[in-house]
């Protein structure tokens, strides 16, 4: 009985670690295009998450955009998506590069938005200096 159950065990791993492979396709997209690709699909979709009634109204960007962009259709896009992901390594590389990109685009939105509201608290304060100064100068002719 125990040698059979390790025998089944050897047969069982030996036919989960046969590594099934697709083939490369003939059209595959560059890494670095897949790259661009999905940065752009990833920004797209925090847009559409974040105000969904505005984009619709205002923004003429969808998938079939990006694709247009990048002369790829979304076929293309889903063949080279699962060649990548039986590679790894270089999939890892492709999301981590994409991931670094937005965490750059965060923090440049940040700093964007800290100047602004810098501006937006400077134009408050010089609005109610101005208020004062006129209650002031209404005060001193009265």
């Amino acid at each position: 009985m125990r040698s059979l159950f390790f025998l089944m065990l050897i047969l069982i791993l030996t036919v989960s670690c046969k590594k099934e492979t697709v083939e490369k396709p003939e059209d595959l997209i560059a890494p670095a295009k897949m790259e661009d690709i999905l940065y752009e699909l990833a920004v797209l979709n925090s847009a559409k998450g974040f105000s969904t009634t505005k984009f619709k109204q205002k923004s003429p960007l969808h998938e079939t955009y990006i694709y247009e962009k990048y002369d790829v259709d979304s076929t293309r896009f889903a063949n080279s998506s699962i060649y990548y992901a039986t590679e790894p390594e270089t999939y890892i590389a492709i999301y981590k590069n994409v991931e670094a990109r937005l965490e750059e685009t965060k923090k440049q939105f940040e700093a964007t938005e800290k100047i602004n509201d810098s501006l937006r608290k400077n134009k408050r304060d010089s609005l109610m200096l101005k208020r004062k100064s006129a209650d002031k100068s209404k005060l001193v002719k009265s």
